[in-house]
């Protein structure tokens, strides 16, 4: 059926209509004989293992609990999975953190905004600009472009206060938690300047705010075998996490230290002031409980994969005189020129069928969120089509 249905501006104009996906690979057109695509985008990174979802009959048949009422076996696993992790990496006790699984990235840095916002009791925010959070509620309010924020200007809270990305920002006490991404990924894959997250830290401590990792796409293993880039020298109050975390399944999760989580939330008389129908159902909660199982026996894999893309990617951008960002499986090339990311990821896909994702401020770059299970012959293909595509 035509996709004239659909709301307007929500694909590009000629692009194709996926049918299928197994492995590294999407389908279109008709069978018996659908056109392969090699996927380097996999759902904006979301699919770190490629698109073979970790469905069984245990998640299937599982009971679904009932929002904020009633929880269930999954649930508790995969929130109890997600504080053993995040406290393995920053070397706590488990019983110093606690999570919430969710199902949106928007969704987990409104949470987490939240979260903060009860604890303190204050109404600041900080935010970097080019750093992209999500389109939804409070996580538009940290979220910089003027492309998603203009439109409803009105509607959003003003307590936001920027600063340059790498610079830390001299806070005063009515500041509640400052919200920024390890990496920024939607701006180009921007890395922090090797100092920056940790004086961030100092300078949360010393006024009081709470310190938010936005790590839904640099974090579950997208940058490295770890739960959140940069987590330990930072240690963050609490950490955001979506895409990879449910290796191709809907999912986030809020994890927070316990002392966050209890300033902030309680039942209230009746209800908690933050609830939603599905908080941690049974397929976001196995999608999760699968990612930090891959991360902790396949990790030596990752770490092999993102250097195999490191190799490729260098003397392809050095011999193209093009910038390189990124590490682990996450990778943008810059062509330098505004709206060029675009224009080669359409000759990418019209000429040699890789799908990559345009990024960057002004449309300049491409990121690779390959997944860790391409082959050397995927590899090759890439190592082919991107000097094409360049000259």
């Amino acid at each position: 059926m035509s996709a004239t249905f659909e709301f307007p501006g929500f694909r590009l104009p000629g692009a194709p209509t996926f049918t299928g996906a197994l492995g590294t690979s999407m389908f279109y057109g008709a069978l018996p004989t659908p056109t392969p695509v090699l996927d380097l985008a996999m759902v904006f990174g979301s699919r770190l293992w490629g698109h073979d979802l970790p469905l069984d009959g245990d998640a299937l048949g599982a009971a679904p609990g009932v929002g904020d009422l009633y929880g269930h076996e999954l649930r508790d696993k995969a929130c109890a999975a997600l504080c053993v992790r995040v406290a393995q990496e920053l070397h706590d006790d488990v019983t110093d953190w606690r999570s919430l699984v969710l199902h949106t990235g928007s969704e987990a840095v409104e949470t987490a905004i939240k979260t903060a916002l009860r604890a303190t009791g204050r109404d600041g925010m900080v935010a970097f600009e080019g750093g992209y959070h999500g389109t939804f509620g409070l996580a538009l309010a940290v979220t910089h472009g003027a492309q998603f924020r203009d439109p409803f200007w009105r509607q959003i809270p003003t307590t936001t206060t920027w600063a340059p990305w790498g610079v830390v920002p001299a806070m005063t006490n009515e500041v509640a938690c400052v919200v920024v991404e390890p990496w920024q990924g939607r701006a180009g894959v921007i890395p922090p300047p090797s100092w920056f997250l940790s004086l961030l830290r100092e300078e949360c401590d010393r006024v009081g705010a709470l310190l938010i990792f936005d790590a839904v796409l640099c974090g579950a293993g997208r940058t490295g075998a770890t739960i959140a880039e940069a987590i330990a020298d930072a240690r963050p109050d609490i950490v955001c996490l979506g895409k990879a975390i449910g290796s191709g399944i809907v999912a986030s999760a809020v994890v927070s230290r316990a002392e966050v989580a209890a300033a902030a939330w309680d039942r209230g008389a009746v209800e908690p002031a933050h609830t939603s129908t599905s908080i941690g159902d049974p397929l976001a909660s196995a999608g999760i409980l699968h990612s930090i199982g891959a991360l902790q026996s396949r990790g030596a894999e990752l770490e092999a994969a993102g250097a195999a893309w490191q190799a490729l990617l260098e003397p392809i951008a050095e011999a193209a005189g093009m910038q390189l960002r990124g590490t682990g499986l996450l990778w943008a090339l810059d062509t330098g020129t505004p709206g060029g990311g675009m224009q080669l990821a359409k000759r990418l896909l019209d000429e040699h069928r890789v799908l990559v994702v345009p990024s960057g401020l002004d449309g300049s770059s491409i990121t690779l969120y390959p997944a860790a299970t391409c082959s050397d012959l995927e590899l090759e293909r890439v190592a082919e089509a991107l000097p094409r595509a360049l000259g």
